[in-house]
């Protein structure tokens, strides 16, 4: 999903627009590396949070490999 950012827009009160939790900021950022300030018109990507959730955290899977 895109997001076209409003004057007075932070990561923050976007991932929480979106996501319900403020938070989740770094999804947003990880998702677009090439914005480096927030202008009113500056379009985000905004991934899906529910393949963020089934992303499971490198220790496990780390610990998974060796076993």
């Amino acid at each position: 999903m895109h997001y076209t950012v409003e004057h007075g827009d932070s990561l923050l009160k976007i991932a929480e627009k979106f996501y319900g939790n403020r938070s989740q900021w770094q999804i947003i950022y990880d998702a677009n590396p090439n914005v480096i300030v927030l202008l009113p018109g500056t379009v985000l990507f905004v991934p899906s949070l529910a393949k963020e959730q089934n992303k499971e955290p490198i220790q496990t899977v780390i610990m998974r490999i060796c076993i």
